[in-house]
């Protein structure tokens, strides 16, 4: 027999449970009913005469309170403002993330609100790709079981607030591409469990704080596309489980430091366009690990080390538009993954090594604008897979190989016919003066044959054509990678 007490606590539970359940579903609906588009198709669900536990899109709950929230892409044309952020107590992920939230109160449109800190047991929260501004509330610092924290793509404005410094669980901070300003909070520092740190695609304006070298579990650290200035701190070397390391698109200068050598689990190294100056540090040559390696547009000057043929996992080199000199480095043929090897626009001196025609998997290569000599290696015949071959503006002599005419993806016999053998064979004697180009997207667009001569004039608008177009290529591979972590972090949240 139970007792008395012990079924009237069981009946009060229930009571209690049910009452507190109706109260958060009633919440919900209130928010629903500030939507602009009324007749979403996937909130269908959300009525007063439906289980919100059960049976609504999104939500899901335990013991009967609502513990996850999950509307992303819901198409949803709303606010914030009367979200029941204080109603939801055990809440522990939200994903609003890909919607149309924003504001209807002119003062505090899209802003995200004050009361969010009330939510204690939230992990999770997911407000990436919408319409928000305002600044990032200070009260976030509250949620101190906080484990991921995603603002991207908004328009967020202001400080990044010291307090996000406290939240000692964070896993995962995201608040790329928004209006954010100022400088990084050394606070950040604190933070010793983050593994992913994004704060690309802002106004920030200020050192990378050394701090960030306590982060020791950082995995990836994108702070691309700001107004940083100063020096890469040496304590970026303490991230030894860095894999991702893009400061690209700043205003950083000093040199490359060579305490970047114990990062050896990097696959990306992204520095391009900024003011670095000094050498390439021969120690580079110890990330064997690297994938993709970008220095171009830097202030960069001394000779390519030889040390770079040891990378052999690398893809992608770039290391156009500095002020490099010296040879190429016969050991870059080592280099049989590479892919993209750009070295235009430099003060190269020296033949192009033989060895270059061992890189098969070479799609793109672009030697022009140095002060290259000799002949064309008849080796280039090779890269079968060559789209792009660029060796325009240098002091190249003889005749051109008949090799070439083995890339079948750089040449097109229908984009050049001739009457007879002896206009061929003037324009291949010729040809030497010419930059012989092609080029593919690597998506759908295909392959472009272009022939043109440089005694025809100045190429100055075609230099800056392909700038651009290299910008593009490199800049849309950043991008895809960046937009598929959200899809993994998703799929992992969801398993």
């Amino acid at each position: 027999m139970v007792p008395k007490i012990v079924q009237f606590l069981i009946i009060l539970y229930l009571f209690t449970v049910t009452f507190a359940s109706m109260e958060e579903a009633i919440a919900l609906l209130k928010w629903k009913a500030t939507f602009k588009n009324q007749t979403n198709s996937l909130l269908t669900s959300w009525t007063q005469s439906s289980n919100a536990c059960g049976e609504w899109y999104g939500v899901m709950c335990l013991n009967g309170r609502v513990s996850k929230l999950d509307i992303q892409g819901a198409r949803v044309i709303g606010t914030l403002y009367d979200f029941p952020f204080s109603t939801l107590p055990f809440l522990e992920y939200v994903d609003l993330s890909m919607n149309n939230l924003s504001g209807t109160i002119p003062l505090e449109i899209g802003t995200i609100p004050s009361q969010i800190g009330s939510l204690a047991k939230l992990q999770t929260i997911y407000l990436y790709d919408n319409l928000l501004n305002g600044s990032t509330p200070a009260s976030l610092s509250n949620l101190t079981n906080l484990s991921i924290l995603s603002l991207y793509q908004n328009d967020l404005s202001g400080l990044i607030p010291t307090e996000i410094g406290y939240l000692r669980s964070l896993t995962s901070l995201d608040l790329g591409t928004n209006s954010l300003n100022g400088s990084i909070p050394t606070s950040l520092g604190n933070l010793t469990n983050l593994s992913s740190l994004f704060l690309n695609g802002n106004h920030l304006s200020s050192s990378i704080p050394a701090s960030l070298g306590n982060l020791i579990s950082l995995s990836i650290l994108y702070l691309q596309e700001n107004n940083l200035y100063g020096s890469i701190p040496k304590e970026i070397g303490y991230l030894r489980s860095l894999s991702q390391l893009v400061l690209a698109k700043n205003s950083l200068s000093g040199v490359i430091p060579a305490s970047l050598e114990n990062l050896t689990s990097l696959s990306g190294l992204y520095l391009n366009e900024n003011h670095l100056f000094g050498s390439i540090p021969n120690s580079l040559g110890n990330l064997t690990g690297l994938s993709i390696l970008y220095l171009h547009q830097n202030n960069l000057s001394g000779s390519i080390p030889e040390e770079m043929g040891y990378l052999r996992s690398l893809s992608q080199l770039v290391l156009a538009k500095n002020s490099l000199s010296g040879v190429i480095p016969a050991s870059l043929g080592n280099l049989t993954s590479l892919t993209s090897l750009y070295l235009r626009e430099n003060h190269l001196s020296s033949s192009i090594p033989e060895e270059i025609g061992y890189l098969r998997n070479l799609s793109y290569l672009d030697l022009s604008t140095n002060f290259l000599n000799g002949s064309i290696p008849a080796s280039l015949g090779n890269l079968n897979n060559l789209y792009l071959l660029s060796l325009y503006a240098n002091n190249l002599s003889g005749s051109v190989p008949n090799e070439l005419g083995n890339i079948g993806r750089l040449t097109n016999n229908s984009d050049y016919e001739s009457d007879d053998e002896e206009s061929n064979s003037e324009f291949l004697n010729d040809f030497w003066k010419a930059a012989f180009m092609g080029y593919g997207s690597g998506l759908c667009i295909g392959v472009s044959i272009i022939y043109i001569m440089i005694s025809t004039g100045n190429l100055k608008w075609l230099a800056n054509f392909f700038e651009k177009l290299e910008q593009k290529i490199i800049m849309r591979q950043i991008r895809k990678k960046q937009s598929q972590r959200y899809l993994e972090e998703h799929l992992v949240e969801c398993s």
